[in-house]
């Protein structure tokens, strides 16, 4: 399908390299890298290059390490970040995507193991080591426990809601993925059973802003190494590997997630029951979308995904083709 693509639209072929960029903490910043905190990353999920934003500090050039949680609020517009373990447990961050500089928002009732945003109730929640679920956890000391999940007391290291506020736990010590729906949050049943032994530092991230497709940044604890898998939100599968980080010269990964996520995209997904005006600017389907649905394309966004089977191919291509001349009402 790519080749499809590049004929079309030569200039679009240089972005193809480029798959879906993620903010993240690293939990290897101080052990490789002898930094005083965690580093807020940027990464590319399907080839694991990073790029630092700068140690997650204070303005003063307080540092902080352990993070665990890391999620956007629902306009993209607070990035929130959890200290997990090590020296500070329990605290609450907002962090600058763009410098790492942390403001200190307060130190939660207990440490958050992560963070997700709900999008269908606009709360933070966040998840405890004890197998407990919260929520209001943007206010510190004032949050609120929904309550203990059903598989109960296991240590609960990832976490995600997608469009329709069901949401989604990893656990590390079972190695699964379960899933809670809407109204019963802490009712879970298994979605997916890992096959590696998913260990130490792990992120969740549900893309519930467009397409609902869940990410794990995960740490193969029988190999140490950082890997990166999707997976999908109802059951359709999970994996294959997208990417693995480089191996620092200790033999450890170069990057250990503690905690992954994306920004929120306002609008979401197009209607898949609406004509080609991909660009949502109204009207009849022009140049202009058929090249913003190519860039989407390109860039792996999730919403491209039109047809079956799961992931791009060119039959989304055919299918928003089919779409693109519908007359638009």
């Amino acid at each position: 399908m790519r080749s499809i693509v590049c004929a079309v639209s030569v200039a679009l072929c240089a972005g193809l390299a480029q798959g879906q960029e993620f903010y993240a903490t690293n939990n290897l910043s101080p052990t490789n890298f002898g930094l005083a905190g965690d580093e807020l990353i940027t990464y590319d999920f399907d080839t694991a290059v990073w790029t630092s934003k700068g140690v997650i500090q204070t303005s003063a050039g307080t540092a902080y390490a352990g993070l665990g949680g890391l999620d956007f609020n629902g306009d993209g517009s607070v990035l929130y970040g959890s200290c997990s373990f090590g020296a500070t447990p329990g605290v609450l961050l907002s962090i600058n995507p763009d410098t790492a500089i942390a403001t200190v928002l307060g130190t939660s009732v207990v440490p958050m193991h992560d963070l997700a945003w709900n999008p269908a109730d606009g709360d933070l929640y966040g998840t405890d080591s004890t197998g407990r679920l919260w929520r209001n956890v943007d206010q510190p000391g004032a949050e609120v426990l929904v309550g203990s999940y059903s598989v109960g007391g296991f240590l609960e290291v990832g976490l995600g809601f997608d469009s329709a506020g069901n949401v989604y736990v990893h656990d590390l010590v079972t190695d699964r993925i379960y899933k809670g729906l809407a109204g019963s949050l802490t009712t879970l049943t298994i979605l997916y059973t890992l096959p590696y032994n998913s260990n130490f530092s792990q992120g969740t991230y549900v893309d519930w802003s467009h397409g609902d497709t869940g990410y794990h940044g995960a740490l193969n604890g029988s190999l140490l190494t950082a890997e990166n898998y999707r997976w999908s939100t109802t059951g359709g599968g999970y994996g294959p590997l997208a990417s693995v980080f480089a191996t620092w010269s200790n033999g450890l990964p170069e990057v250990e997630v503690g905690d992954l996520t994306r920004k929120p995209e306002a609008g979401g997904c197009p209607d898949p029951n609406e004509c080609g005006d991909w660009d949502g600017s109204g009207g009849q389907a022009d140049g202009t979308d058929f090249f913003a649905y190519l860039d989407s394309f390109a860039n792996d966004d999730p919403c491209a995904d039109l047809a079956a089977p799961a992931g791009l191919g060119g039959e989304d291509f055919f299918a928003f083709l089919d779409r693109f001349v519908v007359p638009c009402p």
